[in-house]
């Protein structure tokens, strides 16, 4: 699959780690503005500006964080309404941290597929339920839809 859902999530995990600095500032600020000012009375004032920007790195962040799932499905769902049915053989195993009701766990799938003779190395993701994991081992082949103008591919198994 398109390795965009991956970079979005790095760079919604890096978002909110940087977050937490205008987090920390606008602390900071508060305590040497004093009490006789009101916060917002000044909107360039730092505080007001840290207030502003960790706002602005938490929705950046978020939006990264939630949007890469988003992504990956509209990925997903265009290489089984457009793509050709094939076979892959499973490459490497990995999870991706992500866990949905305590019970799906969302698999990082490597794999390998001969396409008009070329051999591809594409990656998807699958939500599988806790214990199904130990269904897929390396080395095995599955059935995956793959669309070859963006080189999206999806399992079916």
């Amino acid at each position: 699959m398109s390795h965009i859902p991956r970079y979005m999530r790095a760079l919604g995990w890096i978002a909110f780690g940087l977050m937490w600095i205008p987090f920390c500032t606008m602390f900071f600020f508060m305590s040497k503005q004093g009490a006789s000012e009101a916060p917002f009375e000044d909107l360039t004032s730092p505080f007001t500006i840290s207030f502003a920007l960790m706002f602005v790195m938490m929705f950046i962040a978020m939006g990264l964080l939630f949007g890469s799932s988003v992504v990956s499905w509209l990925l997903k769902r265009f290489a089984l309404s457009r793509g050709e049915r094939m076979t892959a053989r499973i490459v490497n195993i990995k999870p991706t941290g992500t866990t949905v009701n305590r019970y799906y766990d969302e698999i990082h799938f490597d794999l390998e597929l001969n396409y008009m003779g070329e051999t591809l190395q594409l990656g998807t993701e699958k939500l599988l339920p806790r214990f199904g994991a130990p269904n897929y081992q390396v080395g095995m082949s599955v059935n995956v839809m793959y669309e070859p103008t963006m080189k999206v591919i999806s399992m079916l198994d």
